[in-house]
């Protein structure tokens, strides 16, 4: 992997990079670099950090929460199974919400009946949060063989049949719809070793949801989920490298 050139990297965070993230604030995009030792906030003209925002928390998922049209708040989980909320214009910490015991791996964040859903992949298991309360929900799941665990979650579809898509560290992919998070997913194999990332593809030309998940088997997959959750292989690409 190629290392992030950062200008001033003295004047930022040590520490392992875990996350990287586009943010809004008052309109214009920033990066956000989740690190061991906390976040940095990354101008991207100046390649310049502007801010370190909970330094000695480490950053292992980050998620941008809209506030507004033209900003977000931070949204950063760790170790501890803690979802901090930060205000990345002033670096101010908003709240804490527990979500489990075990360390937060990935964070997706999306509208419900006009409110903002949650979804937490973490160590202890898959939980939906609404974000104006305190309540978590847990996502049902049959646990995998070998201790695989929930590595990267991600949204997909839209207000009419709405999916959660987890990856886990086997290779597998469960889909539910979310209505239905309180029954057994659908199940596919997707990779022959652990899933390393997993996104929505947000195609306005196509009414099947898309997601894509890439793995340590050097394939980037591209899966349709069908009426009843189902995943289908759409398309598949071999690369050079992990």
């Amino acid at each position: 992997m190629g290392r992030l050139m950062i200008q001033n990297e003295a004047q930022g965070l040590g520490g392992a990079l875990e996350h990287l993230l586009f943010l809004k604030i008052s309109g214009d995009l920033v990066l956000a670099t989740g690190r061991s030792l906390g976040t940095e906030l990354v101008d991207l003209n100046t390649k310049r950090v502007t801010r370190v925002i909970g330094e000695g928390k480490p950053a292992d998922a980050l998620c941008a929460l809209p506030s507004d049209a033209t900003s977000d708040t931070l949204l950063v989980g760790g170790p501890d199974g803690v979802i901090r909320q930060y205000e990345p214009q002033t670096g101010a910490l908003r709240r804490q919400q527990q979500i489990g015991d075990g360390a937060i791996r990935d964070l997706a964040v999306a509208e419900r009946s006009g409110c903002m859903l949650a979804a937490v992949a973490s160590e202890g298991g898959v939980r939906l949060w609404a974000t104006e309360g305190r309540d978590t929900d847990p996502v049902k799941f049959v646990p995998r063989p070998q201790r695989a665990r929930p590595f990267r979650i991600c949204f997909s579809g839209n207000d009419t049949a709405r999916y959660l898509v987890c990856a886990f560290t086997d290779g597998w992919l469960a889909a539910w719809n979310l209505d239905a998070v309180d029954q057994q997913p659908n199940w596919r194999q997707a990779h022959s070793g652990p899933i390393w990332t997993l996104i929505d593809l947000d195609d306005d030309d196509r009414p099947e949801p898309l997601v894509a998940s890439g793995g340590s088997d050097r394939s980037l997959c591209v899966w349709g989920i069908a009426d009843d959750g189902a995943l289908v292989a759409r398309q598949k690409f071999e690369a050079d490298g992990t």
